[in-house]
């Protein structure tokens, strides 16, 4: 079996942008196994507090064994980072000076029997986080009509032949009934694809079927929304996105929020004085960040990477 080995992505350009400084109260909404944590906590005492937020309960057993040296300073929360304004409120703060969002997806997700991640192996494609939430991936397959999974595979996976690969899905199912497992899911989203690439052809269906199971994409919204106004004055939101939908979202709000007009955008004049304001955040490296070349040699995994931040500049905390 191959041995699977936890790295933090992009964790000096994290540190680098962060700039974390002792009494710092940080929010790391996808701590995972806590690789990016360990770092920041190592900088932010004496006096300083992290929460660390997952809906994986073995992700956050995992983080707190790594970090139990700090256990006094760090607060684990099983959840959704969208819903964070609870947490603090739980932890008894006010307020943050950084957020962290890492939506990358856990490679050993893939490696853990049980978890249905894996177009290589022969168990039921499961595909969530919180496996005591939700519906299973392969239960969704079998009852969801053949528009609506050519919908999801387009739209997440931007998948030219969505429409082929759910017509296949379901003539599949049609003949074998029971639970499709990843290899069989793999095997068919193969044999609807019109061209070859050099990475497995699965990848972006396995992707969306991901991201539409987890509901990644509205919790990103409102993870963005809550931490922009959970964050102090100079505190800053970073976030490490992977594929161009959920990157567009991340530099969409930031400039949204950028803006020195709070109008609505489709206002066709503005109403709000913007000429007496100032922008409410401030966005470092315009187009974000990318790994180095030695870390995407290191650990390929990191190689659609992108980093990109804010800093408040008004606060909107309550």
């Amino acid at each position: 079996m191959m041995k699977y080995l936890h790295r933090p992505v992009m964790l000096e350009e994290v540190l680098s942008f962060f700039k974390p400084f002792s009494g710092m109260t940080f929010l790391d909404g996808t701590i995972g196994e806590g690789g990016h944590s360990e770092a920041i906590v190592e900088k932010i005492i004496p006096g300083g507090t992290l929460i660390g937020i997952d809906r994986d309960s073995s992700n956050l057993a995992r983080a707190s064994e790594r970090l139990k040296s700090y256990a006094s300073m760090v607060k684990l929360f099983q959840g959704s980072y969208g819903s964070m304004k609870d947490f603090l409120k739980s932890a008894g703060l006010k307020g943050f000076d950084g957020i962290l969002l890492d939506l990358g997806f856990s490679t050993r997700h893939i490696f853990d029997a049980g978890r249905g991640f894996s177009f290589m192996k022969d168990e039921p494609v499961d595909m969530r986080y919180d496996s005591s939430a939700g519906v299973p991936a392969h239960r969704w397959l079998a009852e969801a009509p053949e528009d609506e999974i050519a919908g999801v595979i387009r739209e997440f996976g931007e998948e030219r032949d969505a429409r082929r690969i759910a017509k296949r899905i379901k003539k599949s199912l049609e003949e074998e009934s029971s639970p499709i497992t990843g290899l069989r899911l793999a095997k068919i989203v193969s044999s609807a694809k019109r061209t070859k690439t050099s990475k497995n052809p699965a990848t972006k269906t396995f992707q969306a079927i991901r991201i539409f199971i987890n509901r990644e994409l509205e919790e990103l919204e409102k993870g963005l929304n809550a931490g922009l106004h959970l964050l102090v004055e100079g505190g800053r939101f970073g976030v490490i996105t992977y594929h161009s939908t959920e990157d567009r979202i991340v530099k969409k709000k930031f400039r949204e929020y950028e803006r020195r007009c709070t109008c609505p955008t489709d206002f066709p004049v503005c109403i709000c004085n913007e000429s007496e304001k100032t922008p409410l955040v401030s966005v470092w490296k315009g187009s974000g960040s990318s790994p180095s070349s030695e870390e995407i040699s290191s650990n390929p995994s990191a190689r659609s990477a992108r980093l990109r931040g804010c800093e408040i500049r008004k606060a909107f905390l309550e």
